[in-house]
């Protein structure tokens, strides 16, 4: 099983390497961007790279098989793309090698990630597909995928017969367990999740880059603190998960961003946030309320600068177009399919949620989203997201009255509760019964929420720790070199 992890992961490595080398020359024709990229050497660095390049083969073969490629034929296409990326990429590796001692520490940092992820992907196929979402949705999904080989109309997305599995949810994770299966040849109920490991390979690769880009003992204890956060939504075959760690994934890279100027920071956090909104509809209100928490800096003349200098280039144009690429398709299809979610933005909806707030529900959602003792809280999953989600809360209140409030500290704060209160307005809405709606996913939507506090820790931890793996980067004022 290992084994066969670690050829997906080669697998959209390559296709991401293949990408990064259409987007290296399209930035060598831009006269705002670098004609090249240097290799990076440090670990952090080498993560986030690495991590980038795996967003990319998953996001541009997920866009791919969302236009109704057949599965067999578009992941043989790849394929080759894949072996032509890994050729280029050992080729440029060949004639820029890294030097110094940052490469074995680099090494032994993505070590110590690929040990973690070794780990989950022994535990993801032990268990069978038993929890609801995992079996009558996603994993759903992917057999129909696997079966009809690829998203087509004939596959029968608008069959009332599997209504109940809401067929317009995003395909990119039964995409991948589609792809999966096709390896084996066969569809079992346990090797599927083996299609989690690869984009989770991705985000603990993001997690480790840190939310200051060095390599510290505060960076992997974040990194185990948000696996352990998440609880067994990892391995049970839920996506909540899979959306929560890029999108505290893409919060890294944007502290990185506001800290160092850096746009490859800037571009690491616009894949990961690709794969948050394309993973699941809540990916959609992070990259919303993400968005609602860095535009104010927009005021500071040297993040404005840095800002104007990463959008004008093609290649970032490209990258937001690849980021959306997968969601942006699938909304196509559905219409095409004549799918409907079903929460509708009409009067209907906005009557029910003026009706719900003058009968005093609201607190009943504020509660049992925060509250550890309300029934609907999960104590196997969330206990410790909960305690976090309280420390983040002090922390945040302590540094507002000691006047010390930093500027990532407000955009961990502001994507949090942007996050939050579209959460709530969604609740508000639901044609569902509201008791049962929350017993069924309060536990999971606070995961991103979770997340966002873990920021603010994070960022703590960074001021403590004496100890480090690696140099120290001092922030510069502007964009750095690529």
């Amino acid at each position: 099983m290992i084994l066969d992890v670690l050829t997906s992961l080669l697998y959209f490595l390559g296709l991401g390497c293949l990408i990064q080398a259409g987007l290296d020359r399209l930035g060598a024709q831009d006269h705002h961007a670098q004609p090249w990229r240097p290799i990076a050497t440090g670990p952090t660095a080498l993560a986030r790279d690495l991590s980038i390049r795996i967003a990319l083969g998953i996001l541009t073969y997920g866009a791919a098989m969302t236009t109704g490629l057949p599965l067999r034929a578009g992941f043989l296409v790849g394929a080759v793309g894949a072996g032509l990326g890994l050729f280029l990429a050992a080729r440029r590796f060949h004639r820029q090698p890294p030097v110094g001692l940052g490469l074995l520490a680099a090494l032994a940092w993505i070590g110590l990630a690929l040990l973690l992820v070794a780990l989950v992907s022994t535990v993801l196929p032990m268990d069978v597909l038993w929890a609801n979402d995992a079996r009558s949705v996603w994993f759903f999904h992917g057999k129909i995928i696997y079966f009809a080989n690829g998203i087509h109309r004939s596959s029968g997305w608008n069959n009332e017969a599997i209504l109940f599995s809401h067929p317009y949810y995003q395909k990119l994770v039964p995409i991948l367990a589609a792809t999966e299966m096709l390896k084996f040849g066969y569809w079992n109920e346990y090797l599927p999740k083996l299609a989690l490991a690869t984009p989770l390979t991705c985000y603990v690769l993001a997690l480790f880059a840190g939310p200051r880009g060095r390599a510290s003992m505060s960076t992997v204890a974040t990194t185990v603190i948000a696996l352990l956060g998440s609880g067994t939504l990892i391995h049970v075959g839920y996506v909540d998960a899979y959306t929560a760690l890029p999108a505290a994934g893409a919060l890294w890279a944007v502290m990185r961003w506001l800290s160092s100027g850096n746009p490859r920071d800037a571009e690491h956090a616009l894949v990961l946030a690709g794969l948050a909104l394309s993973t699941k509809d809540e990916g959609r209100l992070f990259a919303a309320g993400l968005a609602v928490g860095v535009l104010p800096f927009l005021a500071v003349r040297r993040l404005r600068w840095a800002a104007w200098s990463f959008l004008r280039t093609r290649t970032t144009w490209a990258l937001l177009v690849l980021a959306l690429a997968p969601a942006l398709l699938w909304s196509i299809r559905v219409n095409e399919f004549g799918l409907h979610h079903y929460l509708q933005l009409n009067l209907a909806t906005q009557f029910r949620a003026l009706h719900r707030l003058r009968t005093g529900a609201l607190p009943t959602i504020v509660r049992a989203l925060i509250d550890p003792s309300s029934r609907w809280f999960d104590s196997s999953t969330s206990v410790l997201s909960r305690l976090l989600i309280v420390a983040g809360v002090v922390k945040l209140l302590a540094m507002v009255l000691s006047r010390r409030l930093r500027l990532v500290t407000f955009v961990c704060a502001s994507a949090g509760v942007a996050y939050f209160s579209a959460i709530c307005v969604v609740y508000l809405m639901t044609p569902a019964d509201l008791r049962w709606q929350l017993s069924t996913s309060a536990d999971r939507v606070m995961l991103i929420v979770f997340m966002c506090a873990l920021g603010l820790l994070a960022d703590g931890l960074e001021d403590l720790e004496g100890f480090t793996l690696g140099p120290r980067r001092k922030a510069v004022v502007g964009p750095r070199p690529r």
